[in-house]
């Protein structure tokens, strides 16, 4: 972990009582796989961050592998169609599942985070999609 990302989201943490999030959202929420994509900061001084940039790249990359740009085998596509025949969608997010940091004999600082994947399913509704 680099230590000026971690301060960062201990800053978020401290100062807005949640985690940093980012979301690269359809500009049209009917339309998943639409040809438009908005950045979403939370807070929005993320957007002019360098872990701004870091979450807009992982998000990016959990994009691809949601709308198939990039496969990996058992991980279907948003526009894979189940057996049923219809289409099914879902928002997938990294996770921080613990973080620590722990000192040295002599004072150097030593963080530690594991990392998850989660997921939901997405249902189509007549404002968009939601879960």
């Amino acid at each position: 972990v680099f230590l000026p990302y971690l301060a960062c989201m201990l800053r978020v943490l401290r100062e807005q009582r949640r985690e940093p999030q980012f979301s690269l959202d359809p500009k049209d929420p009917h339309d998943l796989g639409g040809p438009l994509l908005v950045k979403k900061f939370y807070p929005p001084w993320l957007a002019g961050s360098v872990v701004g940039e870091v979450l807009f790249q992982a998000d990016y990359a959990l994009k691809q592998l949601s709308f198939g740009d990039l496969r990996l085998p058992g991980i279907p596509s948003t526009f894979d169609d189940d057996a049923s025949g219809k289409e099914r969608a879902a928002r997938q997010w990294f996770t921080v599942r613990r973080a620590s940091i722990t000192s040295t004999a002599d004072g150097a600082l030593i963080p530690h985070v594991e990392m998850g994947v989660e997921a939901r399913r997405l249902v189509h509704w007549p404002a968009g999609y939601t879960d």
